[in-house]
């Protein structure tokens, strides 16, 4: 692609990865927390808009299968 299109493209705010998208929103989070508690040790069930901490992330292992309590059936 030329470099005319890209830069009309990213004007228009284009996301070339959302890879990249979600660890700066991650970072975010993180900055966020060590402002507010001094250091960077979350909990796992921390949330800084839904980011920081394990409960940000995808659902476990047990939550993908299906499993019992998971609120899914198979």
């Amino acid at each position: 692609m030329d470099e005319d299109r890209v830069a009309q493209l990213e004007k228009l705010g284009m996301i070339w990865s959302h890879y990249d998208v979600a660890w700066e929103e991650g970072l975010s989070a993180a900055r966020g927390w060590a402002a507010e508690h001094g250091h960077l040790l979350a909990p796992l069930d921390a949330g800084s808009a839904g980011r920081c901490g394990r409960s940000g992330r995808t659902p476990g292992r047990s939550d993908r299968a299906g499993a019992a309590g998971s609120g899914r059936s198979r």
